[in-house]
């Protein structure tokens, strides 16, 4: 069974949205949204602010519908490509057999942690997003003409007729579910001592094997269509907690799985971008720095935790970087690590404001040189459709390597507000086990990690600022050359 997509009716649909949607385009409204430390939150708000200030769609309204259009039919279009349109043939039969074998593996793991996280999306979050869909209705349609009296009894009487055939029919579904309800629990009872006594019960089996289908073919076309990328252990996480997103948006609005699947991919791709997962695993002088940096901060801010991890041989990698592999994604349930991704992400993309701002005391020379560092990692958004929103997210290198800065300043400042958290709650010194109780601890509050990490990169900028007017003893010359000095000046 093929897969088609309606581009008419997903048009039709969104545009209707976008009336609900429109506030949540202002700027103050996104950072109003990000700096609310609490974590029942609006799913809706929430993937509006992460697609604005990642650039997956430009902050104008008017451009909101063909933009995402975009994001489907490139979509959709990878999987013609790819011939990946089959629902009953495993996409990752594509693959070679070593990254099927790691992915089917890592996914079919993580699905139960996407159906733990699915049933955690609080009751109240669930209101919160019924309300706005409400309210933005009203407000769409208050300007309308008020219907006849005459109309509203026609209406009313068609209703109640309407109600009654649909009594009718509940009545007659109920009894038939009854009945198929007393066949399936037989049939359980005839299957229960086959299963294993870990198996998680879940409502929706069939639901969670076509998110587990998809998400295996995003990583599939990742993997296709991108020479540079190298799936690692983990990255799954970012999939699935990006599905969930997505999924609720698409609920509120009746959009189709095969949308939410395009997102998914383009919300994955940041992630891994995020995260530096590559980079960690593999060692090398990047991972070393890393953790020589966080080393050093822990030491200035926990001096008693840094003197604890030195006597007994240990360091912050030892812990930190599974922290930093997943974007703390093992330490939290969902609605606590969407809070903390909230503010990596706004961190880490340098907006048009703050750019000019950020970026106002490093120098870039000769900027005709080394052209092609512009181009490389051009996002999903850019490729899709450049001339919808060309002039917001062309490449910028000066933007490029203030991002990189911002996004390894707010990783390492969570990072020491998740220390300074088991610092202040256990007795963590003395046996040598202090490693152990970082990576086991899981009593975490994440409103108050967030506030620590704001507090931290606060003082952290005011530091960066300082130094970023120090000149190194030998800059090397041209773009690219200028900015990694720049880079590694300010991260020291």
């Amino acid at each position: 069974m093929k897969e088609v997509l309606d581009v008419h009716a997903l048009r039709m649909i969104l545009e209707k949205s976008l009336s609900y949607l429109q506030p949540f385009f202002r700027q103050s409204e996104i950072e109003n949204f990000i700096f609310d430390f609490s974590r029942d939150k609006s799913s809706i708000q929430r993937l509006i602010s992460w697609m604005i200030i990642i650039g997956i769609i430009p902050d104008a309204p008017e451009k909101f519908v063909s933009q995402l259009l975009s994001i489907c039919l490139n979509y959709y279009s990878f999987l013609v490509d790819y011939q990946l349109l089959n629902r009953k043939k495993s996409p990752l039969l594509k693959l070679d057999g070593k990254n099927s074998n790691l992915i089917s593996g890592d996914t079919k793991r993580t699905i139960f942690w996407y159906s733990q996280n699915k049933n955690n999306i609080s009751s109240k979050i669930n209101e919160i997003d019924n309300e706005i869909r409400e309210k933005y209705l009203n407000v769409n349609h208050k300007n309308k003409e008020k219907k006849s009296e005459e109309q509203k009894n026609e209406e009313q009487k068609n209703e109640e007729q309407k109600n009654e055939e649909q009594k009718n029919k509940e009545q007659k579904n109920k009894e038939q579910k009854n009945k198929e309800q007393k066949n399936k629990e037989q049939k359980n009872k005839e299957q229960k001592n086959d299963e294993p006594k870990n198996k998680l019960v879940m409502n929706q089996i069939d639901d969670n094997e076509e998110t587990l289908f998809r998400i295996n073919r995003i990583f599939t076309i990742l993997i296709l269509s991108d020479n540079d990328y190298e799936y690692s252990q983990g990255e799954e996480r970012f999939a699935y907690a990006s599905f969930l997103l997505a999924s609720q948006f698409a609920t509120i609005f009746s959009l189709p799985k095969l949308f939410v699947e395009s997102l998914t991919f383009s919300l994955t791709k940041k992630f891994v971008e995020l995260s530096m997962i590559g980079d960690l695993v593999a060692g090398g002088e990047k991972s070393i720095d890393n953790f020589a940096r966080l080393d050093a901060k822990i030491a200035h801010y926990f001096p008693k935790v840094a003197e604890e991890l030195h006597k007994y041989g240990n360091a912050s990698q030892h812990f930190a970087m599974r922290w930093e592999m997943l974007l703390f994604a093992d330490e939290h349930e969902i609605m606590s690590l969407f809070l903390i991704w909230d503010h990596i992400i706004f961190h880490s993309y340098s907006n048009k404001e703050g750019l000019k701002e950020s970026g106002s005391d490093i120098e870039i020379n000769n900027k005709s040189d080394d052209s092609e560092n512009e181009s490389h990692h051009k996002s999903d958004s850019e490729n899709s459709s450049e001339n919808s929103h060309e002039d917001i997210l062309k490449p910028n290198p000066i933007k490029q390597v203030i991002d990189f800065i911002n996004k390894r300043k707010i990783i390492e400042c969570f990072v020491l507000s998740h220390v300074g958290q088991v610092a202040q709650n256990m007795n963590i010194f003395g046996g040598g086990k202090l490693v152990k109780k970082l990576q086991q601890y899981k009593d975490w509050n994440a409103e108050m990690i967030v506030e620590d990490a704001e507090l931290i990169f606060e003082n952290y900028s005011l530091d960066i600022k300082d130094k970023s007017k120090e000149k190194t003893q030998s800059e090397p010359q041209g773009i690219v050359g200028t900015i990694i000095s720049t880079v590694l000046g300010l991260l020291k």
